[in-house]
């Protein structure tokens, strides 16, 4: 819990402003997802990108994107072998929205227990917009492929879709038929 506090406050430091923090297009990130008939989206797979990200306040944020397969952030998760082997899921949080690859909370905590990853790997499965369904079922997808010794899950406002003025089947239909919401 102290490393998700922290990783939350270093993010909240670096865009700390005047106003809200709210975006200004809720989905202005499909081009990283991909359509996943079983998690409706997942983060695309080998990203090597720059994306920004608009908020209410005026202010754009340009950050770059690494991704492996399975689109875990970061890169792919090498041999597991005798680490022990840290998930982390859930949503934009996990990912690390609006940051670099090694400002996410996750590589925060890689490099907090071992930075060369000989002992502990920390692995970043986050996707942008998951609710708790989405999670858990992304959970049970990479437990046979990581095998992870500890699992770790971070699930903010996306199951309040009211909110948001789009819910999981708004994003998937639009992933799924991108040419008809243009």
């Amino acid at each position: 819990m102290v490393a998700l506090g922290v990783g939350f406050a270093l993010w909240r430091f670096r865009h700390s402003g005047t106003g809200p923090l709210l975006l200004s297009s809720p989905r202005d990130d499909l081009d990283m997802l991909v359509f996943d008939p079983r998690l409706l989206w997942v983060t695309a797979a080998q990203l090597n990108t720059t994306a920004a990200r608009r908020f209410d306040d005026g202010r754009e944020v340009h950050y770059h994107i690494t991704t492996g397969a399975m689109g875990i952030r970061g890169g792919t998760p090498g041999p597991k072998k005798h680490r022990l082997r840290i998930l982390a899921v859930g949503d934009s949080t996990t990912f690390g929205l609006g940051v670099e690859d090694e400002e996410t909370w996750c590589a925060a905590l890689q490099q907090l227990f071992d930075p060369t990853r000989e002992l502990i790997e920390v692995v970043n499965a986050g996707v942008i917009g998951y609710s708790l369904f989405q999670t858990r079922r992304r959970i049970e997808q990479l437990i046979p492929v990581l095998e992870p010794d500890l699992i770790l899950m971070t699930v903010g406002h996306n199951d309040e879709s009211s909110n948001l003025g789009y819910g999981d089947a708004d994003t998937a239909a639009r992933l799924a038929e991108p040419t008809r919401y243009e």
